[in-house]
């Protein structure tokens, strides 16, 4: 659940950052069963749940996954 609620978190703030440029339609993909989407917050983390434990990218790897959609959306 935890991994779930985070996706939607992040969704929300690159859907943020995009519509302040003008792009009105944001799309959020990923695969399943694979160890792409297993990204997490510092929160998630320490849960030590199912998803949170796949990451293969830390504690930080959700921050940095937004970080670097975020830059790309700069103008």
């Amino acid at each position: 659940e935890g991994v779930r609620a985070g996706g939607a978190r992040r969704g929300g703030v690159l859907r943020a950052a995009a519509q302040q440029i003008g792009i009105s339609s944001v799309w959020i993909l990923g695969l399943t069963n694979d160890h792409v989407g297993y990204f997490t917050s510092r929160a998630d983390w320490k849960l030590a749940e199912y998803e949170s434990s796949g990451s293969v990218y830390g504690a930080y790897g959700s921050r940095r996954l937004v970080n670097g959609h975020l830059h790309l959306l700069r103008p």
